[in-house]
């Protein structure tokens, strides 16, 4: 049965939390954090090998990189499958 006709049929009971989260919760939740940014965007200040006057463009970049759910995923699990340093 379809979702939406689904929860028409059996709307949920006040008090009781929803099973699915609102477009808003899923675009918040989307949203990363500025220490996360601020963090990409130091790595890719030091990437290029530092210099001043390039800090919005290294923010920008780094908020499309962090928006991108396949280009987040990359940069926050590089280095797992990488050895531990003894």
């Amino acid at each position: 049965m379809d979702r939406a006709v689904e929860a028409r049929q059996h709307p949920p009971v006040e008090g009781t939390p929803a099973l699915l989260p609102s477009a808003e919760q899923l675009q918040e939740s989307r949203v990363p954090s500025r220490e996360l940014i601020a963090r990409r965007a130091y790595e890719l200040f030091e990437e290029r090998g530092g210099g001043e006057g390039r800090d919005v463009e290294d923010w920008l970049q780094a908020e499309r990189e962090l928006l991108d759910p396949a280009r987040e995923a990359a940069l926050l699990t590089r280095g797992l499958n990488e050895p531990l340093e003894s």
